[in-house]
């Protein structure tokens, strides 16, 4: 957790950090980069940065966070990873239903595949250095600190309401992007961090939510259209309803967030009442 003192500073240095590489990213400077074959994301270097800050100032409090990065379960992790394949498999059968979206013959399908299966190992290693430091600090130091004085609803919302603001420069770097784009984007970073966040409380770790999104980053492409990149994927569509960050992928998100909070909810009540024994 952060001691509440700081927990103003830092969601201001946050703001101010988003804004900054949002410009950078309006700009198309680059902020990516590969430094030999290490990946390099000077945002999440700023974010390690206000970490170390934070420790440095003696305001972080790591008990919580031991907690969550101890809390691992190899099946679970796998589950959490090919999860996203049910929310595709679901976009993609309303979408051919209403012949939006279509099956895209592929000429690589092998080669395809096994280099996804191959990349899979080393994108859970480097993902480590970015996904992870996000989950981290979000899912981690922010919300459990927000959740000292706030119920889990507001802490859940406030949380990813600044984890949005914090991946607007993500959406602001895509090519040809308009405002409908924008905003079916910001509600899929919103759904995505809302999930990430009752699977952390509900199970109390952290691992399970980064497993999902490394799973959103790898199968994503191959699967079916993404606004995120470009690349050749199995389906196809022209529609922002139907492709991986559509108002039906989104809407399942939000979904299964709220089966994931139902439990961690009834967790946390459980623990209340024993305190009031």
């Amino acid at each position: 957790m952060i001691e509440h003192k700081s927990l103003r500073f830092t969601i201001i240095i946050v703001i101010c950090i988003s804004v900054l590489f949002g410009i950078l990213s309006n700009f198309k400077i680059q902020y990516q980069f590969y430094l030999w074959e290490l990946f390099v994301d000077t945002k999440i270097i700023a974010l390690m940065l206000l970490l170390l800050f934070l420790h440095k100032k003696n305001t972080l409090q790591y008990l919580n966070i031991k907690l969550l990065l101890s809390n691992w379960n190899f099946k679970k992790n796998i589950a959490f990873f090919f999860l996203p394949l049910f929310f595709y498999a679901t976009s993609i059968f309303v979408g051919l239903l209403f012949k939006e979206t279509s099956l895209n013959k592929l000429d690589n399908t092998s080669t395809l595949i096994l280099a996804t299966i191959f990349d899979i190992p080393a994108i859970f290693v480097f993902s480590m250095t970015s996904i992870l430091v996000e989950e981290i600090f979000f899912r981690g130091f922010i919300l459990s600190t927000i959740l000292q004085k706030r119920s889990l609803t507001n802490s859940i919302i406030l949380t990813n309401l600044l984890w949005v603001v914090y991946s607007v420069s993500e959406i602001i770097g895509i090519e040809e992007i308009n405002v409908i784009k924008f905003i079916l984007l910001l509600l899929f970073f919103l759904s995505v961090g809302i999930l990430c966040s009752a699977v952390t409380e509900r199970y109390r770790s952290i691992w399970f939510g980064y497993s999902l999104r490394v799973g959103l980053i790898t199968l994503t492409p191959i699967v079916i259209t993404t606004l995120l990149s470009d690349s050749d994927s199995f389906f196809t569509t022209e529609s922002l309803i139907f492709n991986a960050e559509g108002m039906i992928v989104s809407f399942i998100l939000l979904l299964s967030s709220f089966i994931f909070y139902r439990a961690a909810q009834k967790i946390l009540d459980q623990q209340q009442e024993k305190l009031q024994i």
